[in-house]
């Protein structure tokens, strides 16, 4: 059986002493998967990556960046995102790249956000009250 099936990203995910190429390529080296270079640069250009140094020079933003990038190259069957936009300035162009991605690999994405709006771009929301999860759409 395959393992990590199932991959958390948060605001801290990256790894700050490598540099953006190898974190990118780190994700997938692990799962033993091949790599396509001409999807990795899509996946760079489409989340706005462009910066070639250490991870520990990046805003967060684009560690957040470079994180959902290592996670769609990495191709797990699921993605869990718990607050892995929140930094990003482009937030929902960053989303909508990122899902459509998710699609295009059969990758189920599951994200946490405190942003109401991010939520548009969703195929269902559920909203956390009382420690009670209700289906909103």
């Amino acid at each position: 059986m395959e393992r990590k099936q199932v991959v958390l990203v948060t605001p801290e995910s990256c790894i700050p002493n490598f540099t953006v190429e190898k974190h990118l390529l780190w994700g997938a080296k692990l799962r033993k998967k091949e790599v396509d270079l001409d999807q990795v640069s899509e996946i760079k250009n489409s989340l706005g990556i462009n910066y070639s140094g250490k991870v520990s020079k990046l805003s967060l933003g684009m560690r957040e960046r470079v994180s959902l990038a290592t996670v769609l190259i990495a191709r797990p069957k699921v993605a869990l995102v718990d607050e892995g936009f929140g930094n990003i300035d482009n937030r929902i162009e960053v989303i909508k790249a990122f899902r459509e991605f998710a699609i295009k690999l059969k990758m189920d994405v599951i994200f946490a956000t405190q942003h109401l709006e991010d939520t548009k771009v969703a195929d269902h929301f559920y909203q956390m009250e009382n420690g009670k999860a209700t289906r909103v759409n």
